[in-house]
């Protein structure tokens, strides 16, 4: 057993170290060992030559199990040590999910990057649209040689150069339609970063979504303020058109639209970082604070909140 890499110790007193800088973490160790050596290494040897620390770290969850692991994965190991003393195992299930990502722009072609970059092993994307001029500065990996190419063609050889263990589908057509003519059983996590050319795909596709059983997230804008969730699945009491008709206003009848479009290129950074933070919360660890609630930042002033849907 070692320490959880993403733990830092904060102070070392004449008698005991601090570990931890945040509330949650944040946890005073005494030490029966000199402690002018501040170095991580005092921590480690304290355990082993003192049962009763260990067993105190391991209660309060501090601690990982000494597994080995392969140096491109440290990253993404440390980060799931924040919620298991066994990473490895959950790495492996977790690239054990079939992915399929509705939606290959600004946003949708970040996920699928941090995906691939995740080591998921079995992932679908779906796109109807050719590379535009407007999309190179929304979509960091291509160039002004990418224009009028298939977006999804584009990403599979990004896709690729980063995960060579990958099953890769990309399907240049609808989202939509796909959304609702095909079986989506196989699939075991649903990213909707797409919607349709009146602006309201998730009203037609929400209640269809929900009827197939497959765990689903919505990601983008509702004009200054960027929202990812609600995570919704067979056992939710809402759907995704119920969202639509939450956030409608009286013209909606005529103009629909719903909250995906307009793209900015580095606030999608942020809301495929927070979409992909939670579907790996929910996919391993059944933990997700956006069960049937949504994440959202107003991009003027930095409001947070989380909220019912």
């Amino acid at each position: 057993m070692r320490i959880k890499p993403f733990l830092t110790i904060s102070d070392v007193k004449s008698d005991s170290v601090v570990l931890g800088v945040t509330k949650r973490f944040r946890t005073d160790v005494p030490l029966p060992i000199d402690t002018h050596d501040y170095k991580r290494e005092l921590l480690v040897r304290a355990i082993n030559a003192d049962e009763t620390i260990g067993n105190r770290l391991a209660e309060l969850g501090l601690l990982i199990n000494d597994e080995p692991y392969v140096e491109r994965d440290s990253r993404t190991l440390s980060f799931l040590s924040l919620f298991t003393d066994s990473p490895l195992a959950k790495l492996a299930e977790l690239r054990k999910q079939k992915i399929l990502v509705a939606g290959c722009g600004g946003l949708g072609s970040r996920i699928v990057l941090e995906l691939a970059s995740l080591g998921i092993r079995n992932l679908t994307v779906i796109d109807p649209d050719v590379l535009s001029e407007s999309n190179i500065p929304r979509m960091f990996y291509v160039g002004s040689e990418d224009i009028d190419k298939k977006k999804v063609e584009i990403i599979e050889k990004k896709v690729r150069n980063i995960n060579q263990d990958i099953s890769f589908r990309g399907v240049y057509g609808c989202s939509e339609k796909f959304l609702l003519q095909e079986n989506l059983s196989g699939f075991d996590f649903i990213f909707v970063t797409a919607d349709g050319d009146d602006g309201a795909a998730l009203k037609r596709v929400g209640d269809h979504l929900r009827h197939e059983a497959v765990p689903h997230v919505p990601a983008g804008y509702w004009e200054s303020t960027a929202i990812v969730g609600p995570i919704i699945s067979c056992q939710s009491s809402v759907s995704l058109s119920d969202l639509y008709e939450k956030y409608s206003e009286p013209k909606r009848r005529t103009v629909q639209r719903d909250y995906i479009p307009p793209s900015i290129g580095f606030v999608n950074s942020i809301i495929a970082g927070m979409a992909i933070n939670e579907f790996v919360k929910f996919a391993v660890f059944n933990a997700s604070s956006l069960i049937d609630r949504q994440w959202q930042c107003d991009l003027i002033d930095l409001r947070t909140a989380i909220v019912p849907v």
